[in-house]
Order: structure tokens, then sequence, then C-alpha cells
């Protein structure tokens, strides 16, 4: 594992937005992890009720203060 933390994400995407879909404007708490194997990093996000999920192409959380 490269790492996990408690994240906040910038609204309901989760920080893993899909093209041409619409988000709720609000924070949502939730966690990312980020696991390495064969010299590519995964990223898997999760927040609200949703489980972690594999994101293609993370955005980064809110900064923690």
């Amino acid at each position: 594992m490269v790492s996990s933390a408690e994240v906040t994400w910038r609204d309901s995407a989760l920080g893993c937005p899909e093209p041409g879909m619409h988000y709720a404007q609000v924070l949502t708490d939730g966690s990312r992890i980020v696991l390495a194997a064969g010299g590519k990093q995964y990223h898997y996000h999760s927040g609200g009720q949703r489980a972690p999920f594999l994101c293609e192409n993370p955005q980064p959380p809110l900064p923690t203060n």
C-alpha cells in the first residue's frame, strides 16, 4: 500500500468525475487508498454510502488543514 487517508471530496463525484455527468456540489467525507503493483499506482475512492471503487482519472481531495 502506498497510502490510505480519510479525506473530504469537493463534490459527490468523490474525486472521480465522469465526463458529461452532473454532481451535487456538497462536501463529502470519504477515503482515498492508493495501491501500487507492477510499477503502477491504483487509486480507490469512497465516500457517503459508496464502497471503495477504482478511479481511473483521480482528482485530489480538499487540502487538510
